[in-house]
């Protein structure tokens, strides 16, 4: 950018010194004009194009992009796993329990509560049950990834 307006002012000075030095005076007026002209042309094509490539609208890789969305999720999914109770509670429970509840259609909470000890065991069930969110022990440990693991796979065969 520097040298288009250096090389600009340059071509057009040199223009109106050499009309003045030939002592063309009726040259001297259109001779800068065309200086000016052509400076003023280049400088467009120069920065005309970076306006026009960020106008244009970006090419992205839809595929990719989701994927990556997908995949920074899922790692952050699996952080709660291993994190406290507090934060099971918060992100991976609701999310389970409403995976489960889709996969069988239970309405009636008895019902759910049946099926989620036959599918899950009582163990499982407890870190999946949408009503064993508890305010006491907050701070210990969530159940970890094997526990995950297993609830998920569990999932994946009803």
């Amino acid at each position: 950018m520097t040298r288009l307006v250096a090389g600009g002012i340059f071509l057009v000075v040199a223009a109106e010194v050499l009309a003045l030095v030939v002592q063309a005076n009726p040259l001297a007026l259109p001779a800068g004009g065309l200086a000016a002209a052509v400076f003023v042309l280049a400088a467009r094509r120069t920065l005309g194009e970076p306006w026009q490539r960020a106008s244009a609208p970006p090419v992205t890789d839809d595929a990719a992009e989701s994927l990556q969305r997908w995949k920074s999720r899922t790692e952050t999914t699996i952080r709660w796993a291993a994190s406290t109770r507090a934060d099971w509670d918060r992100h991976l429970r609701p999310r389970l329990a409403r995976e489960f509840l889709l996969a069988t259609r239970q309405k009636d909470p008895s019902a759910l509560q049946a099926t989620g000890r036959i599918v899950f065991g009582d163990e499982l069930w407890g870190w999946v049950d949408p009503s064993n969110i508890s305010g006491a022990g907050r701070s210990e440990p969530g159940p970890g990834y094997d526990r995950l693991d297993e609830i998920l796979r569990r999932l994946e065969r009803l």
